[in-house]
């Protein structure tokens, strides 16, 4: 059972985490728009596809934050600054290994990811550093600061 908690404790804190990001991020700060200059690709995106978005995203943070605590722990990283960075680093792999993807074939305009890396260019790598290094904070912040009162509730 304990690990069975844990796991509740992780989910809902990272949740709660992509919840709070999504609408800080994208809705509040409008940080894809900011950074990528593409208005009419982030509105089709977060606004006109809300639902699909949402869940896309909701899985694909979830595996760039994984992948990171992998590096993380490869590294046996402590300091919170260096977690940062090395969610940035491997966030720049990722997103960089897509980018150079989409943009070394020919633009494909049924597919979204070919005309945002075409249109956005590396920013759009930038734009998913700094939100999964956002994200990322965010979640550390909530399982700090929350952790024991979530595991009260889960069980």
């Amino acid at each position: 059972m304990p690990v069975i908690n844990e796991l509740l404790v992780l989910s809902t804190a990272y949740f709660i985490t992509f919840i709070i990001s999504t609408i800080l991020i994208v809705y509040i700060l409008q940080l894809p728009t900011v950074i990528t200059r593409q208005k009419n690709l982030v509105q089709e995106y977060y606004y006109d596809n809300f639902f699909n978005s949402f869940v896309f995203d909701l899985f694909l943070i979830l595996v760039y934050l994984l992948l990171s605590q992998l590096v993380i722990y490869g590294l046996n990283a402590t300091y919170l600054l260096t977690r940062i960075i090395l969610v940035a680093i491997t966030t720049l792999c990722i997103s960089g290994a897509f980018y150079l993807f989409f943009i070394s074939r020919p633009l494909n305009k049924d597919v979204f990811f070919s005309r945002w890396f075409y249109a956005a260019g590396f920013r759009a790598v930038i734009y998913d550093i700094v939100l999964l290094t956002i994200t990322y904070s965010i979640l550390m912040f909530i399982l700090v600061k929350t952790k024991d009162r979530i595991k009260t509730w889960v069980e």
